[in-house]
């Protein structure tokens, strides 16, 4: 799951459940349609990447910019996580264990340093 669907909770809170329920599927359109068209035009071209499909298709001076936007995308991937965990995770492991449960700790070592190598 990503961090967007798990923190779909707080913006259905703090919204309509109408505008996000739109917004909802109008963005799991447009994901699928730029799924479908990545698919096909990687098996036009032959290609097993997204750096050599933006090679054979735009430029392949410009392909190293794909790289960096991956790059980008996972930093901030996992920075969002950690913001909701920070948030989400550390209440609820307070309300299950009490408040002497040393969640800072447990939250950085089993799920922040993992998610940060992941980048690595």
């Amino acid at each position: 799951l990503g961090s967007g669907v798990l923190s779909m909770g707080d913006a259905y809170k703090f919204g309509s459940i109408g505008l996000g329920l739109l917004a909802f599927y109008s963005i799991g359109v447009v994901s699928l349609l730029t799924m479908v068209l990545v698919a096909e035009l990687s098996e036009l071209h032959g290609a097993s990447s997204y750096r050599e499909l933006w090679a054979k298709t735009v430029d392949a001076k410009t392909a190293p910019l794909v790289d960096t936007c991956i790059f980008l995308n996972s930093v901030f991937g996992c920075i969002s996580f950690c913001l909701l965990i920070g948030s989400w995770l550390t209440q609820s492991l307070k309300n299950l264990f009490g408040s002497a449960f040393s969640v800072k700790a447990l939250n950085t070592a089993l799920i922040a340093i993992p998610l940060f190598l992941m980048v690595l």
